[in-house]
């Protein structure tokens, strides 16, 4: 990225999360007002309260997770830090079969870690993380090995991470027009290399991965 001002050195983000999910913060949310209702009516669907959620988090400074019923209630919510995000041990039976959404609050959110990815353990149906520029998903199929693709990432781990610390020096000889400018631009380009990974792996696995970008990203 172009324009005036200095580098701000070097920012190597690691291929493995230091933050895993069984560290996290804890924290239930009272989940009323979470589900959109139209006037008059008692029902929704997933699809309407996924978006309803996703929009309203994007100012969020702190991961937040919510479980959605078959037909789109939001049934459990929790809040964490600005790092990560986790479940009570009754929601982590509970989560079985359910769509699962959560944020991920930097200005360039980016794709799922290694602790969301063994998050899937819990059997979801489907695992979303929306971010400002927007939505990524993960659905089981019905051969869906949670375990196999978490192997698979880990494996991968040391050449991504070689990757993200050449991108990271190419990014830092770059000037910027502020930080904010630098640490979003130098996020997007490494995180870029574990989107790629799991579009080229997940499917192996029995996972459908996908990405929505926000409109007005």
């Amino acid at each position: 990225m172009g324009g005036r001002g200095s580098s701000f050195g070097v920012e190597i983000i690691s291929a493995v999360s230091p933050y895993g999910s069984q560290d996290a913060e804890i924290q239930e949310l009272n989940v009323a007002g979470m589900t959109p209702m139209d006037r008059g009516s008692r029902f929704t669907n997933a699809e309407k309260t996924l978006d309803y959620l996703e929009r309203k988090k994007l100012q969020e400074t702190k991961e937040q997770v919510q479980v959605l019923d078959d037909y789109g209630y939001v049934t459990r919510a929790f809040q964490g830090d600005e790092h990560s995000c986790a479940v009570d041990d009754k929601t982590q039976q509970y989560a079985r079969g359910k769509i699962v959404t959560h944020n991920h609050p930097s200005e360039f959110g980016g794709t799922f870690s290694d602790a969301d990815i063994s998050f899937l353990s819990l059997g979801m149906k489907e695992l979303r993380a929306s971010a400002k520029e927007g939505t990524y998903s993960i659905k089981a199929k019905k051969n869906a090995n949670p375990h196999g693709l978490m192997k698979a990432y880990l494996r991968s781990a040391p050449r991504m991470q070689d990757a993200m610390r050449e991108i990271a020096l190419e990014m830092a000889r770059k000037k910027y027009t502020s930080k904010k400018a630098y640490e979003k631009a130098n996020r997007k380009a490494q995180l870029e290399v574990i989107h790629n990974w799991y579009q080229r792996n997940v499917k192996r696995y029995g996972f459908e991965y996908n990405f929505y970008p926000r409109e007005d990203a």
